[in-house]
């Protein structure tokens, strides 16, 4: 997840073959906050979004301004089962239920 140029990377592979329910916050106070399965998997620093981002959002694909630097072929290959925006921050307790667990 990217705001303003800073970069929220997980160390951490996602699982093969198995469901995962991934989320992206970007917090009031300027976090960018990034969780698997509902557990923070990274966290820093950010500003605001403070105008009209350049780029569409995109789920699946990175086929605008790149946010990593790696090779052409970005595309997801797997399932996406549901993609959801909020105004709003919300807790992890609402994104566990959100997510069955």
């Amino acid at each position: 997840m990217r705001s303003g140029g800073t970069l929220a990377v997980s160390k951490e592979k996602l699982p093969v073959g198995e469901w995962v329910h991934l989320s992206g916050m970007l917090a009031a106070r300027g976090e960018i906050v990034l969780r698997v399965n509902g557990r923070e998997v990274a966290k820093t620093r950010s500003a605001a979004i403070a105008a009209k981002p350049f780029d569409k959002m995109e789920i699946g694909d990175d086929s605008s301004n790149r946010v990593g630097e790696y090779g052409s072929s970005t595309a997801w290959r797997g399932l996406i089962e549901d993609a959801r925006l909020y105004w709003g921050e919300l807790e992890p307790e609402q994104l566990n239920r959100w997510a069955g667990r």
